[in-house]
């Protein structure tokens, strides 16, 4: 035998086909190949698996950026793995630890005065905003500062103040007489410049002009003096607001009011005039005080009048009632009654009172059912009692009671059935559709007494029915036997003594051929036109269709041949082959049976 030694090397998870199977650990594998002249030839293969290299890295990115890991640009913090190739062909693992760095973002507040301002975003700002600067952290990456910057507004505060004239007020520095609007600068509680502006209003000296009215021999004080004249005097008054207030009164002396009046009163009143009651007709003085406070001297004429007696007759109906003696009377008798005159004074009225009876009438009335009559001021329609009130001939109510009988509506009702087609003579007319008919007639009161009839159609009946039957047979309809396909019309009678249409749909089956093919092996058989067959040709036999009817079977039988295959197989000495069904050591011929692709015996 020949001995040949080989190295080889492979990378971690590859493997080689060596000694019958495939090996992937280091170490030394024996195979044994067939030379040339087919004996034996050992190969020896010294086997080293290579080591797998894995370096990490860290790589630093900024937030939005992106690198090229694991094959694609990463844009998320995390491990990606890339394998390299190392100089023997072997996988190189390098793990990349992705870190993004986020972007720094700082926030400044500052307040300033109006007027001021701040560096920010590579420049003075000195208005109220939002300012950005973007610098470079230490991994490079983007730092923003966020500035608000509030600028104060001057604060500016109103007041109004009021003088009086010839006084003055400290403003802005000096003392200011004289209406108009100054401006005070101060300082506000955050540093900056507040301004208040003072509208100085100066009031001027007030002059009124008065009308004062006194009694005749009265006096009044004016300026600190009692004045009893009339004519216009000044005073020197303060006001509301502590200002002087110069004030002309016009003084008027009131004289004394003389009037006239008249009272009528009734005989027997007394009225209080001149502090004492006076009960006798005449001429009377009073004094009072007016509306402006004065004297005023009244002279009145007293006249007392008579009182008047009144009598009177009154006539009412039984059950009414009248007004007297303050309160509603229904007895005859005499009422008195005090009333007032057209000129205030009492008036006495003695009323006899008379009493008229009601007449009462009863009576009867008959009417048919639909008809009205007038009782009880409308059309009545219904039995009972109605009231009926008139007028007799003192004016007085006249009861008329009615006793109203309706006539019931006699009513009939039949029903009859027709057969569709047919009719029937009711109320003079030929009725052949279903409905409710009405007939009048006239009872022995001479109301109407009504028929009623239902008349019901009975409808038409149609069956339907489909028959089906082999090619060949025939069934009886429409009164003859039937092969053809069609639809055909019988008349029967149904239970109801109408007519019934029973309409059928006759189909014709026809016979269903159907085409086979078979294979059988040379040597078997088959049952086919009611034999078994081995030989090649068309058969046909004849079934029952699903229907019931003939189904034709058509087979196209094909029988294989037997197939027979030669070979020669040569093996070195020593060898052995598997054939007959054990192994051979000699030089022969030896017979397998097989099975052929079609299942068929192959020798």
């Amino acid at each position: 035998s020949i001995e040949n030694i080989d190295t080889v090397n492979i990378c971690p998870g590859d493997s080689i086909f060596l000694q019958a199977s495939f090996q992937s650990q280091n170490g030394i594998y024996y195979d044994t190949l067939n030379t040339i002249n087919g004996c034996d030839s050992i190969q020896i293969t010294n086997l080293i698996v290579d080591s797998t290299y894995i370096t990490p890295i860290d790589v630093n990115i900024c937030f939005g950026d992106s690198t090229l890991l694991q094959g694609q640009y990463q844009t998320i913090s995390g491990l990606y793995y890339d394998t390299l190739n190392t100089i023997n062909g072997c996988d190189s693992v390098l793990v990349s630890n992705l870190i993004i760095h986020d972007t720094t973002n700082q926030t400044f507040d500052f307040n300033i005065c109006y007027g001021d301002s701040v560096f920010s975003g590579g420049e003075y700002k000195n208005t109220s905003g939002f300012y950005l600067d973007t610098l470079s952290s230490i991994f490079g990456c983007d730092s923003i500062i966020q500035t608000t910057l509030n600028v104060d507004s001057i604060p500016v505060t109103f007041d109004t103040i009021t003088i009086c004239n010839g006084d003055s007020m400290f403003i802005a520095g000096s003392y200011k007489d004289t209406s108009g609007i100054y401006y005070e600068s101060l300082l506000s509680i955050n540093g900056c410049d507040s301004i208040i502006e003072v509208n100085l209003n100066v009031l001027p000296t007030q002059v009124d002009t008065s009308d004062l009215i006194i009694c005749n021999n009265d006096s009044v004080l004016i300026n600190g003096l009692y004045v009893s004249n009339a004519g216009l005097y000044l005073d020197s008054l303060t006001n509301i607001i502590g200002c002087d207030s110069i004030v002309y009164v016009n003084l008027s002396i009131d004289s004394i009011l003389m009037t006239y009046d008249t009272i009528n009163t009734c005989y027997g009143d007394s009225v209080f005039i001149g502090g004492e009651f006076r009960f006798i007709s005449g001429v009377y003085n009073d004094t009072i005080v007016s509306q402006n406070g004065c004297d005023s001297i009244t002279e009145i004429a007293l006249i007392f009048n008579d009182v008047y007696n009144v009598y009177d007759t009154i006539s009412i109906c039984s059950n009414d009632s009248v007004l007297l003696s303050n309160s509603y009377q229904n007895s005859p008798g005499t009422y008195i009654d005090t009333l007032i005159s057209i000129k205030g004074c009492d008036s006495i009225i003695s009323t006899l009172l008379l009493i008229n009876n009601i007449d009462i009438v009863n009576d009867s009335a008959l009417i048919c059912f639909g008809d009205s009559i007038l009782l009880a001021g409308e059309y009545q329609t219904s039995s009972g009692i109605y009231l009926d009130s008139l007028v007799n001939s003192s004016g007085c109510d006249s009861l008329i009671y009615t006793q109203l009988f309706v006539d019931t509506l006699l009513t009939t009702f039949d029903t009859v059935e027709l057969c569709y087609g047919d009719s029937i003579v009711f109320a003079g007319n030929n009725v052949a559709t279903s409905g409710e008919y009405l007939d009048t007639l006239t009872n022995i009161n001479g109301c109407d007494s009504v028929i009623s009839l239902t008349v019901n159609i009975l409808p038409e009946i149609i069956s339907l029915d489909t028959i089906t039957i082999c090619y060949g047979d025939s069934i009886l309809l429409q009164g003859e036997y039937q092969t053809s396909s069609g639809v055909y019309y019988d008349t029967l009678i149904s239970n109801n003594g109408c007519d019934s249409i029973l309409m059928t749909s006759l189909l014709i089956d026809s016979i269903n051929f159907v085409s086979d093919s078979i294979s059988i092996c040379f040597g078997d058989s088959i049952l086919l036109q009611g034999g078994f067959q081995t030989t090649s040709g068309v058969y046909y036999d004849t079934l029952l269709s699903s229907s019931g009817c003939d189904s034709l079977i058509s087979t196209l039988l094909t029988v294989d041949s037997l197939i027979f295959i030669q070979d020669s197989i040569s093996i070195c000495e020593g060898d052995s082959l598997f054939i007959g069904g054990s192994y051979q050591f000699t030089s022969g011929v030896y017979i397998d049976t097989l099975v052929s692709n079609n299942g068929c015996d192959s020798i």
